[in-house]
């Protein structure tokens, strides 16, 4: 068992929940370069599935391994995701091995990493390699339901202020910044599998990578707990890593929403009481007139109702400049500086995602 380092590319940019950041290099010939098409259906790796779990360290560990052995795994622990692997499994006569890229994202380093162990199919993985290194998965049956893009639709949080949005269709779309955004398609593997092959690209001049930086990999929903998480890992052709997540989703896009609760009924309101009846008029007595009675001191004029205050207008303050082009739409954060608004893009897939304090324009 060994592992062997290979260049280091970097380019981090990690958060509590999201780290679309990178590092490895190289590829040619290595085993963790294999594309992720699907291969001979006949020929399953044994080590197929989804296998959620922890690493020796104490974090946590998914890892998807697809039809063809090829190997995608995200590594987090309590706070933050810290690396990623990518690379080949095998399972064999109750044995697992796996040379994998395995991603450190605080280091900034991406060794080639040999993994051996004890196995059971479609049960448990035990396997541990050099420098400490080990983990010790399950097996999520989930996996061998048939993928679904509607299922996958949802809105995921990526970190505590950027939300992905998924269509019902496979649409992948990322506000990642006022400068930068992440889209394209999410689809169903021809596996038959739970598993999705994603095919992105960055646009803006405030993205991690180059304007225009294409990247591919894989998505995997866990619906063991609930809220679903959405797992996924891809890289450049140059092998950095360009995207990888461990978001939890925010709505259930299949659940129906609840029923507002019927407002209360008016009380009604309360009868008048009735006037008293006049007293009769009381004989005239031959006896001087009383001394008038003092005036009542006058009661206290009622103090003005405050002014209205008026409605502030300055938020939601849009020149024409401003609006996006016919057929297009734009999220307005109100109070943000126009100059730091999101870019305009696809009404289906922004209308899912306007946060509380921001519109919705449409051009």
């Amino acid at each position: 068992m060994h592992h062997r380092h290979r260049p280091t590319l970097v380019a981090l940019a990690v958060s509590s929940l999201l780290a679309a950041c990178g590092g490895g290099g190289g590829g040619g010939g290595d085993p963790a370069g294999e594309g992720i098409a699907s291969g001979d259906l006949a020929a399953r790796s044994a080590a197929e599935g989804f296998w959620p779990g922890r690493t020796a360290s104490g974090g946590w560990a998914d890892v998807l391994v697809l039809e063809d052995g090829s190997t995608w795994g995200v590594l987090a622990d309590a706070v933050q995701i810290t690396g990623a692997l990518q690379g080949r499994s095998a399972m064999s006569l109750g044995r697992f091995s796996a040379v994998v890229t395995e991603y450190d994202f605080a280091a900034g380093t991406a060794p080639v990493v040999e993994y051996t162990g004890a196995a059971e199919p479609r049960a448990r993985i035990d396997a541990t390699a050099p420098g400490g290194r080990g983990l010790l998965l399950g097996y999520d049956a989930n996996y061998e339901r048939a993928a679904s893009a509607a299922e996958l639709a949802g809105r995921y949080a990526l970190d505590q202020r950027t939300v992905l949005a998924i269509s019902s269709g496979g649409a992948f779309n990322w506000i990642a910044s006022d400068n930068c955004v992440l889209s394209g398609q999410a689809v169903p593997r021809a596996s038959g599998r739970n598993a999705f092959n994603l095919a992105l690209s960055y646009a803006g001049s405030g993205c991690p990578h180059p304007n225009g930086t294409r990247v591919q990999g894989v998505a995997y929903l866990d619906t063991r707990n609930s809220p679903a998480r959405l797992v996924s890992l891809a890289l450049r052709q140059d092998r950095v890593v360009g995207f990888v997540s461990r978001a939890v989703r925010l709505q259930d896009a299949s659940a129906p929403a609840p029923a507002p609760a019927p407002a209360p009924a008016p009380a009604p309101a309360p009868a008048p009481a009735p006037a008293p009846a006049p007293s009769p008029a009381p004989a005239p007595s031959p006896a001087p007139a009383p001394a008038p009675a003092p005036a009542p001191a006058p009661s206290p004029a009622p103090a003005p109702a405050p002014a209205p205050v008026p409605p502030i207008t300055d938020d939601i303050r849009i020149s024409a400049g401003h609006y996006p082009p016919p057929g297009s739409c734009r999220i307005w954060v109100l109070g943000l500086a126009p100059g730091r608004q999101a870019p305009s893009g696809d009404c289906a897939v922004l209308e899912q995602q306007v946060p509380e304090g921001a519109v919705l324009i449409r051009g």
